[in-house]
């Protein structure tokens, strides 16, 4: 009886010691594959290579990485994921880096980095988030912890690659190593962070009178270069041009430009109207109207807006030829200047930075309307618009004057005087503002 009794007991013993070895194994391999989850999106070292084997958090992975000593760096971020993304942020050292870039299942995209702490030395670690909005529409962080990343003197991407939004608002263009927004209509500017921006306002233009009258003033212009813009939304307004007069409207006199400004800290004046055979004086604005014909009495160009235009031109009584309005960079010219044609309009200034988004030549604003004509009998010609969007002004019997170019500020050419015809003035061009700053 003892005998079977003492078997039993060593087979109960045995089969408790299975158990407890089963239990232990399996134990063991759930705790391996914790171990394996941690160092998976735990701490990285390793060359710039080796990282892109080791790194992938919810859906990507950082394939390569650079940094400068002039705060600049590259991250190349590929999806592992099987949905396409956007990538809305990256956060380094709890800098905040803004994009708003597509990246389908199994692409790559550069990103370029602005004001990363400086990298010296071989490398230097950072710590590295990536915020992204996936396909259904939810936010999350892939957080790729503290990594090492390669410094270099200088970062230059090679090929395509996608810039940091630092920001938003107008029509935006890349040019070398600016970004430039582009307001041709009023808007507001975001600027996600502090930048020191590059900033260019010019208001309308003024519209020219009718019945022989001169140029009309080119919009105030303003330039201010590398200004402290801090983080924060600004008003942008963008002046219309100033409407025409004419004989056949019943109202000869045109209308001066609108301003244009950014907030309330750049303020742009509108382009005066000009004068015109009954009243021959030009107007105030931004750069001053050119004066009109008239046989009894001298005409007097506008006054323009100190720091933001000229003057417009006069004209001595002649009778025959209206005077050019007045650009930003240079006064209208006078009515009795050119032989047998009306003042030129002033001229106005050249950006060649600013070629690829406007200006007429490209790059050129503010310029003049040209003076009209007011004569029986004779083929005089009207005068030549200013460099920068001014129109010309109308020879004599053909109401041939042209508008200020739109978004350039240029001044309306001048029109013809004749009872038999329309007589009609011309319109002037609306302003633009222009913001730049440096990738």
């Amino acid at each position: 009886m003892c005998y079977f009794l003492m078997i039993n007991r060593a087979q109960g013993t045995v089969e408790y010691l299975v158990i407890i070895s089963v239990v232990i194994v399996l134990s063991l391999i759930v705790v391996g594959m914790v171990i394996t989850q941690v160092d998976n999106s735990s701490n990285v070292s390793g060359t710039a290579s080796e990282i892109s084997t080791k790194i992938g958090v919810n859906g990507l992975s950082l394939a390569s990485s650079v940094a400068s000593v002039d705060e600049k760096g590259l991250l190349v971020i590929k999806n592992i994921d099987v949905e396409n993304l956007t990538l809305s942020k990256i956060i380094v050292d709890d800098v905040e880096h803004n994009y708003d870039v597509q990246l389908v299942a199994g692409d790559s995209k550069s990103l370029s980095l602005q004001r990363v702490s400086s990298c010296v030395g071989e490398k230097k670690n950072y710590s590295v988030k990536v915020e992204y909005v996936s396909a259904s529409g939810l936010t999350k962080v892939a957080d790729f912890g503290i990594i090492p990343i390669d410094c270099s003197s200088s970062v230059t991407p090679n090929g395509s690659f996608v810039s940091e939004t630092l920001a938003t608002g107008g029509t935006i263009t890349y040019v070398g190593d600016y970004t430039i927004h582009t307001f041709y209509s009023s808007g507001t500017f975001t600027a996600l962070k502090d930048l020191d921006a590059n900033i260019l306002v010019v208001a309308g233009g003024g519209g020219s009178s009718g019945f022989g009258s001169g140029g009309g003033g080119a919009g105030g212009l303003i330039y201010q270069p590398l200004y402290s813009v801090s983080a924060g939304d600004y008003l942008i307004t963008v002046g219309a041009g100033g409407a025409k007069g004419g004989q056949s409207t019943g109202d000869y006199l045109g209308r001066s430009g609108g301003n244009s400004s950014f907030e309330n800290l750049f303020t742009a004046i509108g382009g005066g109207t000009s004068g015109y055979d009954w009243g021959p004086n030009g107007f105030y604005g931004g750069s001053g109207g050119g004066a009109g014909t008239w046989a009894s009495a001298v005409g007097v160009g506008g006054l323009g807006e100190p720091g933001q235009g000229n003057n417009g031109g006069a004209q001595d009584g002649q009778y025959f030829y209206a005077a050019g309005g007045g650009g930003a960079g240079g006064v209208g010219q006078d009515g009795t200047t050119n032989v047998d044609r009306g003042g030129d309009g002033g001229v106005g200034l050249e950006f060649p930075q600013f070629a690829s988004v406007g200006g007429y030549p490209a790059g050129w604003f503010a310029g003049g309307g040209g003076g009209g004509i007011r004569n029986y009998g004779n083929t005089f010609l009207g005068g030549n618009g200013g460099l920068g969007g001014g129109g010309r002004g109308s020879d004599w019997n053909m109401e041939n004057n042209t508008a200020g170019v739109a978004n350039t500020g240029g001044g309306g050419g001048g029109s013809q005087g004749y009872y038999n015809v329309a007589s009609l003035g011309s319109d002037g061009g609306s302003g633009i503002v222009i913001v730049s700053y440096s990738n």
